[in-house]
């Protein structure tokens, strides 16, 4: 059976610094994309509410 080679501490310091690096950006990206979604559901809850509100007023119109 092969022995496993040990890695450098240099080595796999590195190694964490590259994934901690991809990490972030794809943090990032996640961030401005839960950003979107967010402004998204406002515009679109700000949107039904008017819709609703203008179909309630029509309906009092008529009723009245």
């Amino acid at each position: 059976m092969a022995r496993a080679t040990r890695k450098t501490p240099t080595a796999t310091a590195s190694k964490l610094a590259t994934h901690e690096a991809v990490c972030a950006e794809r943090y990032a990206g996640i961030l401005a994309r839960i950003g979107r979604l967010e402004a998204l559901v406002i515009i679109s809850s700000g949107a039904l509410i008017c819709a609703l509100f203008a179909a309630v007023w029509q309906l009092s119109k008529i009723a009245h």
